[in-house]
């Protein structure tokens, strides 16, 4: 199932949704509400400049509502270890499509990847680091 999420390059709603729902039950045990509103100004904030990176087709609309999303839980005291793991996995990714390892998808002229896997890697490292 998650490969076949990879190869349509499809992020479901209800998985969002989801993720959503975990972020407010662990922001209410375990946020305060001055760093629950600066999540939510900093998530939205990324939102509104991955839509503009969006309109000009760079990053899919699954990829906008997921960093956004993950903004949610990272919060900007780990922004900038999230975006430099998302930097690496990002790089990973690209090399391993270049060799033919991942698939990829024509899109004029170019081709594309699926940011999914790399910022769930990146999340998942920046939330083993215990930086949440």
């Amino acid at each position: 199932m998650l490969v076949s999420r990879i190869r349509t390059f499809k992020i479901r709603n209800d998985v969002l949704l989801l993720l959503l729902l975990l972020y407010v039950l662990f922001a209410l045990i375990a946020r305060t509400p001055s760093e629950i509103l600066s999540n939510v100004i900093f998530a939205t904030i990324i939102f509104a400049a991955l839509v503009l990176f969006y309109t000009k087709g760079v990053i899919g609309g699954g990829d906008v509502k997921l960093v956004a999303l993950v903004c949610l839980w990272v919060g900007v005291h780990c922004a900038l270890l999230f975006s430099i793991l998302l930097l690496i996995f990002i790089g990973l990714h690209l090399l391993a499509a270049w060799l033919g390892w991942a698939n990829t998808k024509p899109l004029a002229g170019r081709f594309a990847i699926p940011y999914a896997p790399s910022v769930a890697g990146a999340l998942i490292v920046t939330v083993m680091s215990g930086c949440l």
